[in-house]
């Protein structure tokens, strides 16, 4: 599996014993300027990683600039453990897609960047 990344964001990947790995360290720089698709001239302004062969428990969760900026780091396994057990079992259509996230409410007044996840989990069978 391979995994890359262009321009701000977070990306976590967790391994299939838990361990949380950001893809990239996250810059505290208020810019908001980044490389986009499009504009990348080289593949060195990728942050590109290979998960040779991924074993159940594998997670990578990706988040846009308006989540990832207001996350700290030691609440990244709160956070993915929310995922894999509040958000993912619920089926399409039920909320699990698109899951109540009340934006007026986000804890950091004004802040109006994009705030999409996305998460690919290669669940453990339970047979």
């Amino acid at each position: 599996m391979w995994v890359a990344q262009l321009g701000d964001g977070l990306i976590l990947i967790q391994n299939e014993e838990g361990v949380i790995t950001p893809l990239k360290e996250e810059s505290k720089d208020f810019t908001n300027e980044t490389t986009g698709l499009g504009i990348a001239a080289d593949l060195t302004e990728w942050k590109i990683e290979k998960i040779p062969d991924p074993k159940p428990g594998t997670m990578v969760v990706l988040l846009t600039d308006g989540v990832s900026a207001d996350l700290l780091p030691d609440k990244y396994d709160e956070l993915l453990r929310y995922l894999q057990e509040d958000v993912a079992p619920l089926p399409p259509g039920a909320g699990g897609w698109n899951w109540p996230m009340n934006y007026a409410h986000w804890p950091v007044p004004n802040h109006a960047d994009d705030k999409t996840i996305a998460l690919l989990w290669y669940e453990k069978r339970k047979d």
